[in-house]
């Protein structure tokens, strides 16, 4: 089932949706992501809450940006990778997700 590969993700067409009941960690349907709390993008990048929060590696150790859930942020459940960027040009923000 994971991790997905999204080949050529382009930020002005393309969405990543998710949802909420299927990934817990208290998003709700409608949320918008907060830069720094719910989705923190960087090299390695770690929650700063307890917060379920959208983890994206801008190069993933190997030079393909990933990015990976953790349902429990800083709780100590480990991040799950759920999908790898290929022949990405557009970085991901929080713009770039619906819950639903």
């Amino acid at each position: 089932m994971y991790p997905k590969s999204i080949n050529l993700f382009v930020a002005a067409d393309d969405t990543l949706a998710f949802s909420s009941a299927g990934f817990g960690g208290g998003l709700t349907p409608g949320e918008v992501l907060v830069a720094g709390t719910t989705f923190i993008a960087g090299t390695n990048p770690v929650p700063t809450t307890a917060e379920g929060t959208f983890l994206y590696d801008t190069d993933g150790g190997t030079g393909v940006p990933q990015l990976y859930w953790d349902a429990d942020g800083t709780n100590g459940g480990a991040a799950v990778l759920i999908a790898n960027f290929l022949n990405t040009a557009d970085a991901v923000t929080t713009a770039d997700f619906l819950i639903v």
